[in-house]
């Protein structure tokens, strides 16, 4: 990253989880309000803009990143992305209907994961995209995704490690035009 022109700060290290794979943490006291990584916008891949598209931030970002999949630049980037194995293993848009018997307390989310599929298929149809790359670009979305606003999504290398705490205790700051 800093080879690209990112600055980061020796506060952070990355360290790996069981369970949600590699992540950002702070690794010594730090300032309120210091800033201890700085992308370039350039770097960031950002969700498409709405009047383009407007089938919903998370695919008009899964859009946008097969748009980039094949671009040198994002290769060290894409390298580092969890694996579609992986991916398919823990988001419900993959479970078959037996597995949402363990979850009696989300009623509703087998019916939100059948509307996902139906959106990814109805995109792929009408975009002629492979179905399995849309939902894998979409996958990635779902667990590396950061944003800053309503429809302000976009995945940035090193900060999309910081964003699986269920206790956030940054705040995330935007300066400049991604892409």
């Amino acid at each position: 990253l800093e080879e690209q022109g990112a600055e980061i700060s020796s506060a952070l290290d990355v360290v790996s989880d069981p369970t949600l794979g590699r992540e950002l943490v702070v690794v010594q006291e730090v300032e309120e309000g210091e800033e201890l990584i700085k992308v370039p916008p350039e770097m960031c891949i950002p969700a498409d803009d709405p009047s383009d598209d407007p089938d919903g931030e998370d695919v008009r970002l899964a859009l946008a990143v097969l748009r980039v999949w094949d671009d040198e630049f994002w290769q060290a980037y894409r390298a580092v992305w969890p694996s579609e194995s992986v991916l398919q293993q823990i988001l419900p848009v993959h479970w078959p209907e037996s597995r949402f018997q363990e979850f009696p307390k989300m009623p509703r989310l087998q019916a939100q994961v059948a509307s996902r599929r139906q959106l990814l298929s109805e995109v792929a149809e009408k975009k002629n995209l492979d179905i399995e790359r849309l939902t894998f670009a979409f996958d990635l979305v779902s667990t590396r995704a950061v944003g800053a606003s309503i429809d302000a999504c976009a995945l940035i290398p090193g900060v999309d490690l910081a964003n699986h705490s269920p206790k956030a205790n940054t705040d995330l700051s935007v300066a400049g035009t991604p892409g």
